[in-house]
């Protein structure tokens, strides 16, 4: 990198803060005046405590959500405390989900899945088993 192009990456790095429409209220890291959360729980409303979904409230979610390569269906698990979250917050029924369907290799991991998300009814042992059902139909 020559001379020219070092002092102007360091200008750039200076000038961050003062571009327009730049929060310059927001700072970056750990806000030590809030108190830790340690439930998760409490962790989701904080969240949806932070963008209030009141436009589902007109016209509520439905999702449909599968997951291959799924581990332990932590998105799963996510949905399901945001949802908890906005219903104890007020805002009724404006997001649920159905959970179609796992793919998960693992023998451990589809155990973890079967014991925690009884609703899940499919869970396809690898992808060419999810590839072979549907295009036998029977996925």
């Amino acid at each position: 990198m020559d001379d020219a192009t070092a002092q102007e990456s360091e200008e750039n790095k200076d000038s961050d803060d003062d571009r327009p429409g730049k929060d310059r209220s927001r700072k970056q890291g750990l806000d030590k005046k809030l108190k830790p959360i340690s439930d998760v729980s409490e962790m989701f409303e904080d969240m949806i405590q932070r963008c209030p979904p009141t436009h589902f409230e007109d016209r509520p979610v439905m999702l449909r959500v599968a997951t291959v390569c799924s581990g332990t269906d932590a998105p799963i698990f996510a949905l399901s405390h945001i949802r908890d979250a906005l219903q104890a917050m007020g805002h009724g029924f404006c997001m649920d989900f159905e959970h179609v369907f796992s793919c998960e290799i693992e023998p451990f991991k589809q155990g973890f899945i079967r014991r925690n998300l009884p609703q899940c009814s499919l869970i396809f042992r690898d992808i060419v088993e999810l590839a072979t059902a549907a295009r036998d139909g029977t996925a």
